[in-house]
């Protein structure tokens, strides 16, 4: 019997992608010049730092379970498909746009740096990451079995010391890494307890009760992390990036609030016929999105001169590149030759 599909999941992935396109349009706010626009714009970058959160717990709850459904063989060729050939095209897209903006020069070094440094599209940086995730997921999906429940606990216990309290606490004093902490490479893999997560509250479904702490602690967490960014980036006269890192125990209870939440509400949810499909389309093109949402911020900035203060580059274009890149997505999609190329 086929799998029944969740299409809340379709939910958290569109609203992942639309706030990761709000986050790279509301960069303003790491220039720091103290106002109503700067706090508007680090409003939006704490607020919406729950997006690449969300696509790595949708990457665990999706794929740590890909045995029951084929083998590890098939496993491998459909992620080389779907992530490793778009991400060879389209950072070798963004290295001609650089070449193009006079950003980068065009040689072997260039291009060797690019792919090995991350060089060509600093948001790649997400496909590094989740390319890491599937050489490592036939491991991990041998440990993620219902019947290791309590050795997963201990592993998301570990990392929350070791990653989100420990290692996140340094980067605000600021202090070098402990030994303590770096010492420990697996559990100290910065996204793997994401990726477990999301793994976990899918196979076992939390009680009210738990469901009630998250949502207190991801609501807290977020006025925490806006506190802070506000006093330390006042105090110390530069925007403090670090404090509302995805690797902090802030945002991680946040972003995994936000994912409770919508699952409580619409765990069983069945959208009308029509809508079934309007939001797989929609989720099925994030990944492209992705991809190219940032050439339209570019071109919008440069030649239509939006300065990223105002309030239309924070508010009204994101809205606007995500709607004009789900459509350039989906239209690529149409073309036999390129849609192999498209995530």
């Amino acid at each position: 019997m086929a799998k029944k599909h969740i299409y809340f999941m379709d939910l958290l992935n569109i609203i992942g992608m639309l706030a990761v396109v709000f986050l790279h349009s509301s960069e303003y706010a790491f220039t720091y010049h103290p106002g109503n626009r700067w706090g508007i714009s680090l409003v939006l970058q704490v607020g919406f730092i729950f997006a690449v959160p969300l696509f790595l717990m949708l990457s665990g709850a999706n794929i740590l379970n890909y045995r029951e459904r084929y083998s590890t063989t098939v496993f491998a060729k459909k992620r080389i498909s779907k992530v490793l050939l778009p991400f060879i095209f389209w950072s070798l897209a963004w290295f001609a746009y650089d070449i193009h903006q006079g950003w980068q020069q065009a040689t072997w070094q260039s291009l060797f740096d690019g792919f090995t440094y991350n060089k060509f599209q600093p948001i790649f940086w997400f496909f590094y990451t989740i390319m890491g995730f599937y050489l490592a997921a036939p491991i991990l999906s041998q440990l993620t079995q219902r019947a290791n429940k309590r050795i997963i606990q201990y592993f998301l216990g570990l990392y929350i010391v070791v990653v989100l309290i420990g290692s996140y606490g340094l980067t605000l004093i600021p202090r070098p890494q402990s030994i303590i902490f770096s010492s420990i490479p697996m559990v100290a893999t910065q996204s793997i307890g994401y990726f477990l997560v999301g793994w976990y509250v899918q196979e076992f479904p939390l009680t009210k009760q738990w469901r009630h702490q998250i949502q207190l602690l991801g609501g807290l967490s977020l006025l925490i992390m806006l506190g802070l960014a506000f006093g330390l980036s006042l105090q110390r006269h530069y925007m403090v990036r670090n404090v509302y890192t995805i690797f902090s125990i802030f945002a991680f209870f946040y972003s995994l609030s936000i994912w409770v939440s919508l699952e409580n509400w619409l765990a069983n949810w069945q959208p009308r016929p029509w809508l079934q499909p309007l939001l797989r389309n929609l989720a099925s093109a994030s990944l492209g999105v992705y991809c190219i949402h940032e050439f339209l911020i570019y071109s919008v900035e440069q030649y239509w001169k939006l300065p990223a203060s105002s309030y239309t580059h924070m508010f009204l274009l994101p809205v606007a590149v995500y709607l004009v890149s789900v459509v350039i997505t989906l239209l690529l999609k149409r073309i036999p030759l390129i849609r192999r190329l498209i995530p």
